[in-house]
């Protein structure tokens, strides 16, 4: 059986700047939309217009592909590699929308 490598992929932050950018005010030109059929990716897509938003957390985001449980088994997520997104409120009734770290500007 063959080990397939987990790999990071995007832009890093360090501890100290996510801290720093907790509760800005940033612009936004790119958001991620899920991909699933059997497998889960997340891409980036191009807003129609740069949205104005609030940092409120950081996350890491996971691209596989569903595998088929056993018998009785439920089917999980096998993870090939990750990407870390910023999450980012555009209203305060909304759920934040989840941003990938080269595609904001502080404002």
């Amino acid at each position: 059986m063959e080990v397939e490598r987990r790999r990071t992929i995007g832009v890093y932050l360090t501890s100290h700047s996510k801290k720093r950018l907790m509760g800005k005010k940033v612009r936004v030109f790119k958001t991620f939309v899920r991909r699933s059929m059997n497998h889960r990716y997340w891409d980036p897509v191009p807003c129609l217009a740069p949205k104005i938003g609030w940092v409120v957390g950081f996350r890491s985001l996971q691209n596989g592909v569903l595998r088929p449980g056993g018998d009785g088994e439920m089917p999980y997520l096998a993870s090939v590699q990750r990407v870390p997104c910023m999450l980012v409120a555009f209203s305060p009734s909304r759920s934040p929308q989840k941003v990938p770290l080269d595609a904001f500007e502080v404002l």
